[in-house]
């Protein structure tokens, strides 16, 4: 009694039955853990750990009737009852033979219990015993459904159910390649052929496929000699005098500008407006970067288009004639500064057209925040344009044309501005002069920013 009341308050703490792992043969007598004859207190301790998971089963072979790997309540009453009435008598040889059967004395009668054979987790393997070998794991049928039916039984293993012919992996794509590989869809990007023309760009639409589209307009072509015009390379017949974006002038370098080839120069009006005498005025020579006259390369005033680096062109600050009091009988001067370019036109020229174009954006003319424009000094009232001109030389640099683009009231923000002159013969010998003007007085501001200047020709159109 004191064996079962031991073991029944030892065994209050967990469920008696669990999946134990290993084994091999069994002892005569059930609970026997050593083998010496006889069940103590102590193995059948050991027995119920076993069956609480706090022991392994090979700590004790013998209570593992039926050598499943579990320990069972039933298996440790067997115990309990060699304990207190003694191993039975050995039967002898119990052994029948069979590798599928568990063979032990009980009560002086072999007990032969059918193995359980433990499963391998495999779901395409079947567990079953051989009478000579024991228990194995032979393979289910092949196509034998697995994983929930998302997967079939193939020598063992279960593989996903997949396809079986190109056709089952159609993906609704027009731009994949669709094919079946070892029972999976295989649905490669489709590689769209270059019909071969620069001025178009192949792409794919996923209903229709393949095909090509445009590239934009202007877009260069035949190894820079043409561009792209709807879909097709069109030689140019443009020629490209001149083109600046100022990315690549050293800012730092006071010449910079200059050996660009751009220049300056200024015209004296007496007074504080464009209409008075003129005084004097003073051409040309190479252009400054920087300082109080002229023009600066400059950076941050650019937009996508524009890069770092600008153009900022502003009336001859160093002169001090804008007054007040520094001009002639102390009254304030007008100045008219010129940032540009020039050459003589000649028999090349003629019967094409010139076409200035260039960006544009406001600077700080006429700043209503800076100081000369406040009172008590006048409004400021400084002026800007860019032009194309020419002049004749022999008549005393009398000017025969003027285009010109008003930017004195042009907004914040970049824009672009276009200036053509047809040349005809009778312009042929004259000087031609391309660039910015501003014209102020009493130090008012006048800067305009310019960038991606271009200078063209072109046949004239008939």
């Amino acid at each position: 009694m004191r064996v079962i009341q031991a073991l029944c308050s030892y065994a209050m703490a967990g469920v008696l039955v669990i999946m134990i792992v290993g084994g091999t043969a069994r002892a005569q007598c059930v609970g026997d853990c050593n083998g010496n004859g006889s069940v103590s207190i102590s193995e059948l301790v050991t027995a119920v750990n076993i069956a609480l998971g706090r022991a392994i089963v090979d700590a004790c072979l013998a209570i593992d009737v039926n050598g499943d790997g579990e320990v069972r309540v039933s298996e440790i009453i067997r115990g309990i009852n060699n304990a207190l009435r003694g191993c039975p008598d050995d039967c002898g040889d119990c052994s029948d033979g069979d590798a599928c059967t568990t063979d032990v004395c009980e009560s002086g009668e072999c007990v032969n219990d059918p193995v359980v054979c433990q499963d391998d987790g495999n779901e395409c393997t079947a567990e079953l015993c051989d009478s000579v070998s024991g228990c194995a794991s032979n393979d289910v049928d092949d196509g034998t459904s697995c994983n929930s039916g998302a997967g079939s039984c193939q020598s063992g293993s279960c593989v996903a159910l997949g396809c079986t012919v190109d056709g089952e992996c159609d993906d609704g794509n027009a731009c994949t390649d669709d094919s079946c590989a070892s029972n999976s869809c295989v649905n490669n990007d489709v590689v769209c052929q270059d019909d071969g023309n620069e001025c178009t760009a192949e792409s794919c639409d996923s209903g229709t496929g393949c095909g090509s589209s445009n590239v934009d307009d202007g877009t260069s072509c035949n190894g820079d000699e043409g561009t792209c015009q709807a879909g097709v390379c069109e030689t140019s017949s443009v020629e490209i005098e001149y083109e600046q974006d100022f990315e690549s002038l050293d800012q730092m370098s006071g010449t910079a500008l200059g050996e660009d080839g751009l220049r300056v120069g200024a015209t004296v009006f007496f007074g504080s407006t464009r209409g008075g005498r003129f005084l004097y005025n003073y051409f040309s020579f190479p252009a400054p970067n920087g300082g109080a006259a002229f023009s600066a390369i400059v950076n941050g005033e650019g937009g996508p288009e524009q890069g770092d680096q600008q153009l900022s062109v502003y009336n001859d600050y160093n002169n001090q004639d804008h007054g007040p009091g520094g001009g002639t009988a102390g009254a304030p001067h007008t100045i008219e500064a010129l940032v540009f370019r020039e050459r003589l036109l000649d028999a090349d020229d003629v019967g094409k057209t010139l076409t200035f174009r260039f960006d544009h954006k406001r600077g700080n003319i006429n700043d209503p925040a800076d100081q000369t424009c406040m009172a008590p000094n006048p409004p400021c009232a400084s002026t800007a344009i860019a032009f194309v001109k020419t002049l004749d030389r022999a008549a005393n640099f009398a000017t025969i044309d003027f285009m010109i683009a008003e930017m004195t009231d042009i907004p914040a923000t970049w824009g672009t501005s276009t200036l053509t002159l047809v040349i005809d013969e009778a312009r042929e010998g004259l000087l031609l002069q391309i660039g910015f003007q501003n014209t102020a007085t009493l130090f008012q501001p006048s800067a305009i920013y310019y960038d991606n200047l271009e200078v063209s020709f072109a046949p004239t159109a008939p």
